[in-house]
């Protein structure tokens, strides 16, 4: 469930292929002739879409089947967007203003949950889908959260039944939501994944993390190369040699995750 057309960047494509039963988009909201107010240049506001995923899961939850829902939010987008319905957090920050429309809308969702009794048997997780790009609106409004290159902070947040407040000081990345996910599900035994690992192992102590495009090292983070140029050619794939921990290569990197996955690489 998106405010933003489910075609997009092959969305659509990509759910139904992963077996979801509906896609929701603004193909929808459009053929519910919503007012011209609900929507902004990429699709219906958070605010109307939140409240049409509430009555959604509380449909749901009704039903008393298992269910897994996505909501896709999108007024925080750059450079932001305000819903009508949401008064200016500050006149001259669209994305301030956006932030603060988008976290009312949450907070509402989130009251609407717990009214109707959805949180005492369901997992909800609320995550960002990337980092802010580097732009300098995006800088001006969020400081220094907002970091050039592709590492970067990003929020994630799991509320489930049974579970009190803590913080994950580990260092995480995405193909740990998976099996955190699980976990949290109450899946046992989880599967074994190749590099996700659950947020809630409290024996998961991560001093090194590495992925295609960054390394990270007791909490250092270490990009691409520049001294080497970045990217892996397939030449210096087949003759470098790992001796470093802190500034691996990006062949390095690729040498790691394809000896962990147990597959072949293919280089363009």
């Amino acid at each position: 469930m998106g405010g933003a057309n489910a075609g997009f960047s092959g969305k659509r494509a990509f759910l139904e292929a992963h077996h979801y039963d509906e896609v929701w988009g603004w193909e929808r909201w459009g053929q519910q002739q919503r007012a011209p107010a609900s929507r902004n240049e990429w699709g219906l506001h958070d605010t109307d879409l939140l409240d049409a995923a509430l009555r959604k899961v509380t449909a749901l939850d009704a039903a008393g089947t298992t269910f897994q829902l996505s909501v896709l939010t999108l007024n925080t987008h750059p450079p932001g967007y305000l819903a009508p319905t949401c008064a200016p957090y500050q006149v001259n920050e669209p994305m301030l203003n956006a932030i603060h429309c988008t976290d009312q809308a949450l907070g509402a969702f989130f009251d609407g949950l717990e009214t109707e009794g959805v949180l005492d048997n369901t997992v909800v997780i609320v995550m960002g889908d990337h980092v802010s790009f580097p732009t300098p609106e995006n800088q001006a409004a969020q400081g220094a959260d907002v970091v050039p290159g592709w590492f970067g902070k990003t929020l994630m947040m799991f509320l489930a039944p049974g579970r009190g407040a803590a913080r994950v000081n580990n260092a995480w990345y995405t193909p740990d939501v998976a099996p955190t996910a699980l976990a949290l599900l109450g899946w046992r035994p989880i599967p074994a994944f190749k590099v996700g690992r659950s947020m809630s192992d409290a024996h998961l102590d991560r001093r090194v993390l590495v992925s295609l495009r960054y390394s990270l090292v007791d909490g250092e983070m270490f990009p691409s190369n520049p001294s080497q140029g970045g990217g892996c050619h397939a030449d210096e794939f087949a003759r470098s040699v790992i001796t470093q921990t802190a500034m691996l290569s990006d062949c390095d990197r690729l040498r790691i995750l394809s000896a962990v996955e147990g597959s072949s690489v293919v280089l363009q």
